[in-house]
């Protein structure tokens, strides 16, 4: 019996990584030569006015672009503001040869740069938060986007949008992953000098690289309840240096059976999502609980409750008042 190759299942992709392999495997097949300068200067002869200039020695150039679409980019400087990180030959560069473009700062390095003068002088997380709440506040016309635009940041701030792959180039997903803020006493260890910040980042991107969490929960994106979470981080670590100031303590809180992880992850729904959260708790109380020993038990009976409140509030929209009440009715109904 004659067996259709195109016909058998196992020939089929069955996953995304298949698919990117079986698209690989097309464009390999399809392309032009496997000479990219023959490629280029074949891709001039065909598209008349789109490569203008090739150049080989010492380095390879080209320079290419469709002559409409550098006219309509033309139309759009005049009107759209160029965003920049201060960069002083940006600048430069911006005054000499654009200087009719509408030049303005990035808030995200705006906000660095506040953070790191802060941080320089002194101030604590607690104290760093306060003045970005002052800064918010003062812009009310800010729209809740840009607002969480200003928490993404790059290097050493809150939150960091990082590209992860498997090793397939076309594989890059960007990923929210949440970065507790690293003072000078907190982000070396002292008898090792491991980089602390390094070494937390590097565990969350690797867990969100192997795990792929959800980008919404419902209808409210995960950037958003992250940003949420990462607002109230003097609060997680007011709880951390003093357990009692937390409004989910009780006197026996630590007498009560140790547990490692939450016993639900409720209002969430994704698991994955949850082990995001609490390894950011766990890291804040790691660098903030003076009593090793309290640790474990302050992360999950304390601060895994507050950060459920917050995300209760985001999520359902209700006051903080709300969100205890239920969160405290909603975890004496599922546990026993």
């Amino acid at each position: 019996m004659r067996c259709d190759r195109e016909k058998v299942a196992s020939q089929s992709p069955r996953d995304l990584k298949q698919l990117r392999n079986l698209r690989y495997d097309f464009l390999h097949k399809s392309r032009m030569s496997k000479d990219a300068l023959y490629n280029v200067h074949k891709i001039a002869y065909d598209i008349p006015g789109f490569v203008w200039k090739i150049i080989t020695y010492p380095d390879l150039i080209v320079i290419f672009g469709l002559q409409e679409l550098l006219d309509e980019m033309d139309k759009v400087l005049l009107k759209a503001p160029f965003v920049t990180d201060r960069e002083k030959a940006i600048t430069n560069a911006l005054q000499a040869e654009l200087p009719k473009v509408f030049h303005v700062s990035c808030w995200n390095h705006v906000i660095r740069d506040i953070r790191f003068w802060l941080s320089k002088h002194g101030a604590l997380s607690s104290d760093i938060a306060v003045y970005l709440d002052d800064i918010a506040s003062h812009t009310p016309d800010m729209a809740e986007s840009e607002m969480v635009s200003m928490h993404q940041i790059d290097s050493d701030l809150e939150y960091t949008l990082s590209p992860l792959t498997s090793g397939d180039e076309d594989d890059c997903d960007c990923s929210l992953i949440l970065v507790p803020e690293y003072q000078k006493d907190t982000l070396y260890d002292d008898i090792t000098g491991i980089n602390h910040k390094e070494s937390y980042i590097s565990v969350a991107e690797q867990f969100v690289k192997s795990s792929h969490p959800p980008i919404r929960i419902g209808s409210i994106p995960v950037k958003d309840l992250f940003s949420a979470i990462k607002s109230h981080e003097g609060k997680f670590i007011k709880t951390a240096l003093d357990p009692s100031s937390s409004e989910f303590f009780t006197e026996n809180i630590f007498e009560q059976k140790k547990r490692h992880i939450p016993d639900i992850i409720w209002p969430l729904t994704d698991d994955v999502l949850s082990q995001q959260i609490f390894l950011y708790l766990e890291e804040l109380t790691s660098l903030h609980c003076k009593d090793v020993g309290r640790r474990k038990a302050t992360a999950v009976k304390l601060l895994w409750p507050e950060a459920m409140v917050i995300c209760l509030e985001k999520l359902k929209g209700i006051t903080h008042e709300d969100a205890v009440y239920f969160n405290k009715k909603e975890i004496t109904t599922i546990l026993p």
